[in-house]
């Protein structure tokens, strides 16, 4: 009999291109070329993978849509709180009616999944299994300990970086009893759009195009890179920098005022995601920590290699782990002299690009679902 899965989670996409949840949606469609029935209960109505069934639970608004929960308690610290409980119980209710058939409960984010996952699973015997991102352990690390140990008696946890483990162990105050994992986030093998790739090098005009992808927040470190190259000798690259959030008129405007020339296309999807990294001199991952927030293994780190795009990168939580071994540039985070000076080695030096590239194939290939999704599986089968 086939394994049932249900998926947990406060992010799924609405529609194919959608960028929020997306690699709990490859999850889930990994899962099922591999013999699974996987049923995701998601906030809203919307698209799900061929073989994904999608279940609804009524998430309050302002809190997992929009930029995601992390933001909105930045943002809006006296309304998320109650959001965030009416949230638990929601979730928690949706889940009891629907564990039945599941052979395992997957949560993805420890909170307000975890919770959720436990008490439905206290029915029927279910086992439960997480997933920690980014965000998660620093939500963890101001909340009681007890809140850690709670999530703790869950048969295993997946976390997509080394650096997420240890600060789980250390929030617990002594070794975890569910069993551990550590494997990034998969991704599909790349597929540009040519019409895309053909509408960039049109707008670089010969000039070589610096690539980032992500929500335009303050945890990503967007303004560090828009100093970074202002730092540059003219005439400067191009930046095209995909992905949404309330840093963008900000960030365009501190890029007139230091002459970086900067296309904001808004969120793309995969396959302008793609061609953008097919056509860059650089890709940029200029994270860096935002209180006790930092990043797990962000997925553009992993496409870039995939696509081959040279990338430079902070080094800062779990990005050192899977960027240095593949040959990428790692830079301290919020630091936009020695990110200009590693700029310039990889704009100017073909051999290094060459060789950058070909090493990042490499090492990218490792990360498709088709090779990592089995690890994943076998962490879930306990």
């Amino acid at each position: 009999m086939s394994p049932r899965a249900l998926f947990l989670t406060t992010s799924y996409p609405r529609h194919p291109d959608d960028w929020a949840g997306r690699f709990v949606a490859e999850f889930a469609a990994d899962l099922v070329a591999r013999g699974w029935r996987v049923r995701v209960l998601a906030p809203g109505r919307g698209w799900s993978p061929p073989g994904v069934e999608r279940l609804r639970w009524p998430a309050p608004p302002g809190l997992f849509d929009g930029h995601g929960a992390p933001e909105a308690l930045r943002r809006r610290p006296l309304i998320a709180p109650p959001r965030a409980a009416a949230a638990q119980l929601a979730l928690t209710a949706a889940a009891r009616r629907c564990v039945h058939p599941a052979d395992v409960i997957v949560g993805h984010w420890l909170l307000p999944a975890g919770p959720a996952a436990l008490a439905a699973a206290r029915r029927h015997g279910n086992r439960t299994h997480l997933v920690a991102h980014g965000s998660d352990v620093a939500l963890l690390e101001r909340l009681p300990r007890a809140v850690a140990r709670l999530l703790d008696r869950v048969a295993g946890i997946t976390f997509v970086s080394r650096d997420l483990s240890a600060r789980f162990a250390a929030r617990l105050g002594r070794p975890p009893t569910a069993r551990c994992h550590v494997h990034p986030m998969g991704i599909p093998p790349p597929s540009p759009c040519r019409a895309t790739l053909d509408r960039l090098r049109r707008l670089a005009a010969g000039r070589p195009i610096v690539a980032s992808v992500g929500r335009l927040v303050p945890l990503k470190g967007f303004d560090v890179l828009a100093e970074a190259l202002g730092h540059l000798p003219r005439p400067r690259p191009l930046w095209v920098a995909a992905g949404d959030g309330p840093e963008r008129a900000r960030l365009a405007d501190r890029c007139a005022a230091l002459g970086v020339d900067l296309h904001l296309p808004g969120p793309v999807g995969p396959a302008a995601r793609d061609a953008l990294l097919a056509a860059a001199a650089a890709c940029v991952v200029p994270s860096r920590p935002i209180g006790r927030r930092r990043e797990g293994t962000p997925l553009v780190v992993l496409e870039a290699l995939s696509a081959g795009a040279p990338l430079i990168a902070s080094a800062i939580g779990g990005i050192p782990a899977v960027a240095d071994p593949a040959g990428a540039l790692l830079v301290p985070p919020a630091d936009p002299r020695a990110l200009a000076g590693a700029l310039s080695r990889v704009l100017g030096d073909p051999a290094l690009s060459a060789r950058m590239r070909a090493a990042h194939r490499r090492a990218g290939a490792a990360c498709r679902w088709s090779v990592i999704g089995a690890a994943h599986e076998a962490a879930l089968r306990g």
